[in-house]
């Protein structure tokens, strides 16, 4: 794995690079054919299902039993093992090898390979490498390779990450944090009714210490290049504060540097929303075509009798 971080910089914006499809065999070895294989096993199994009537909801429910059938099958094709991490309502996600973290889409609609390109934009990003690395993925997005980053389920270590010793021994400093992201936030906004709200949450915190003023606090999470980051992040990607700084949202990466895992902005979150009725008209409209098709089928057969 550290041979892969060595050479992640290399060679992750150089795209028509030639080494670059080298250094992918020689560091993930097969797992971009890994990636394609899951990706078509569970649309052919996702297929089957729906061929037979089933509805998203009810093939949702059958993902343990195709999760099983995958793992099966990698462990006969590479001698390697494979987690599932759970489904979403647009994506599948599976460890493999305990090391690198595999997406793919298992929409109606292609929902999740928007997912998957919004990951993998952020992934490759050398500015901001607050979020999981992407070291490969599928043109069309249909899957996608991510770093393996251990989630933080306490907010308290979360705060490790911005040492601020005027804090140390306040019981809110998480809470804290979370308001002087959103105060600098709103300032490069601009948007002066958010700065006097998020100042004055801040000095109610505080309120019960006299040698604490939001200025001498700020000033000293300024002088954290992690907290200038992910202010940044949050203002120019528009992600949301709560959601992008909670536990299990937040973890250490390959590398033991901080990482949000749900990069979602707020865009994609409501796009999201909108597509899961989308998805539930596509499949109405999917299951009248084929029940359609079935009954041509008997008429034909019956016809030819």
């Amino acid at each position: 794995m550290k041979l892969i971080l060595e050479n992640w910089k290399r060679f992750i914006n150089e795209t028509n690079d030639p080494q670059r499809t080298e250094l992918e065999i020689k560091f993930f070895g097969n797992s971009k054919d890994i990636g394609a294989f899951i990706y078509e096993l569970y649309k052919k199994e996702k297929e089957s299902l729906f061929s037979q009537g089933k509805s998203p909801a009810e093939i949702s429910s059958h993902h343990n039993n195709i999760s099983e059938k995958i793992k099966q099958e990698i462990k006969s094709k590479t001698g390697k093992d494979i987690e599932d991490a759970g489904r979403g309502q647009f994506r599948t996600t599976y460890i493999y090898d305990n090391d690198l973290v595999i997406k793919i889409d298992v929409s109606l609609d292609g929902s999740g390979k928007k997912m998957n390109e919004e990951d993998k934009n952020f992934g490759t990003r050398s500015d901001f490498d607050i979020f999981p690395r992407c070291y490969s993925w599928d043109t069309s997005y249909e899957w996608i390779i991510l770093e393996k980053v251990e989630e933080i389920n306490n907010p308290q270590n979360i705060v490790s990450f911005f040492p601020n010793n005027l804090l140390t021994k306040h019981y809110s400093k998480y809470y804290i944090l979370l308001n002087c992201i959103k105060y600098k936030v709103a300032m490069f906004e601009n948007n002066k009714q958010e700065i006097k709200l998020f100042y004055d949450d801040i000095q109610e915190q505080i309120q019960n210490n006299s040698n604490l003023t939001v200025e001498n606090i700020m000033e000293q999470f300024n002088k954290l290049p992690l907290f200038n980051k992910v202010c940044a992040a949050i203002f120019k990607f528009k992600m949301d504060v709560d959601d992008s700084l909670r536990e299990f949202n937040c973890g250490i990466g390959s590398d033991d540097r901080f990482v949000i895992l749900d990069s979602s902005t707020k865009e994609s979150i409501n796009t999201g929303l909108s597509n899961l009725s989308k998805q539930q008209k596509t499949w109405a409209s999917l299951r009248r075509a084929a029940r359609e098709k079935q009954q041509n089928q008997n008429i034909v057969g019956v016809t030819s009798k």
